[in-house]
């Protein structure tokens, strides 16, 4: 599932869903609105897709809260190229940068981002299953 704070987020999402294809967007744009959306449903969500100018919280405070606490991918949207912002939210964690107006090539390419997060995690349950197992089978006696 996707989340997506910013101020057109309805049109976003409605654009996301039925021309990029993600199967389910949630919309707001509250940041605040937003964070207490991911703290309730953290397990649901793989990315979000957040404006830099956000009304009621600095973006790279919820970059932190989302992307470095909740573990969340987090692509920020900006309107303007300011270089010194990209930077800031490079180093703060973000996983990509989009610059508006956004390019549907480039809403397509946001999947390659859930993909790769979703494989890796697919990944590291398989091996911590295949751990237990190997452990299972050194002590029959449990």
């Amino acid at each position: 599932m996707l989340g997506l704070t910013c101020n057109n987020a309805k049109t976003v999402g409605f654009f996301l869903t039925y021309h990029v294809f993600f199967p389910i967007v949630s919309t707001t744009n509250q940041a605040n609105m937003a964070l207490k959306m991911f703290k309730e449903n953290m397990n649901i969500y793989d990315l979000v897709i957040t404006s830099v100018n956000m009304p009621d919280m600095d973006a790279f405070k919820l970059l932190e809260l989302v992307g470095l606490e909740m573990g969340l991918l987090v692509i920020m949207l900006s309107g303007h190229g300011d270089t010194k912002l990209v930077t800031k939210g490079i180093t703060h964690g973000t996983c990509d940068y989009l610059f508006k107006p956004v390019r549907i090539a480039e809403l397509k390419n946001i999947w390659q981002h859930v993909v790769r997060k979703n494989k890796f995690d697919f990944r590291d349950h398989i091996n911590a299953l295949n751990q237990d197992n190997r452990h299972e089978d050194e002590d029959p006696s449990i």
